[in-house]
């Protein structure tokens, strides 16, 4: 062999090792559970990982921003992590605050804190059905958050924002005989949500500001 060909190989045999970490984590899928109003968590898979070491993670506002602050991943495999999101974390509150979707990044803190996930999108946003401490928003009730059967947005407050509310009519069939069928059986709510739509209604309809 040359010495030309030697270095041409060696060239790519180097190229080929830094770009192996990059595909094996280049699949990585996010499945979301909320757990409540104010804490989800996120399983990511089809990661690379190495259970003798120690990993940290981190949420960010924007894909090239910076992460504040850095807490432990304790629940993983070799090719899954599982992180969550708890709004009682002011840290972690500042970033949920500041957009509907955030990302996250997870570094190697065994082998000098390399990067092993890219930042990676998260949804943010919380069902309708689990924005409240209530699931079903019995009449009379009001949105205040101060007593048993006053209504809350645990997620935001008085401080960060002026919460509005408004009347939507559901005229369609499925989820109306959904709704029925739930309630017969005394059952939950939640198993509806994939039926209602994840937008705010744009109708003219005139918002109440809670005060």
């Amino acid at each position: 062999m040359t010495k030309a060909k030697y270095i041409m190989v060696l060239l790519f045999v180097s190229l080929l090792l830094l770009i192996i970490p990059n595909i094996s984590n280049a699949a990585v899928t996010v499945k979301r559970t909320v757990e409540s109003s104010v804490a989800m968590k996120f399983s990511l898979s089809g990661l690379t990982l190495n259970e003798d070491h120690q990993y940290e993670y981190g949420f960010s506002a924007t894909k090239a921003g910076d992460v504040k602050k850095w807490y432990q991943v304790t629940d993983l495999s070799s090719a899954t992590a599982t992180i969550p999101l708890r709004l009682s974390d002011n840290d972690m509150k500042s970033v949920f605050d500041a957009t509907d979707t955030g990302y996250v990044t997870i570094r190697d803190v065994t082998d000098s804190n390399k990067t092993v996930v890219e930042p990676t999108a998260l949804d943010f946003k919380i069902p309708y059905l689990q924005v409240t401490n209530f699931t079903v928003l019995t009449n009379g009730y009001q949105f205040k958050g101060g007593g048993e059967d006053e209504v809350s947005v645990p997620s935001r407050s008085r401080n960060s924002c002026k919460m509005y509310y408004q009347y939507q009519k559901i005229t369609d069939t499925n989820i109306i005989n959904k709704y029925k069928e739930i309630k017969s059986k005394n059952g939950s709510v939640l198993d509806m949500q994939s039926m209602l739509s994840s937008k705010a209604p744009n109708s003219r309809m005139e918002c109440m500001e809670v005060v």
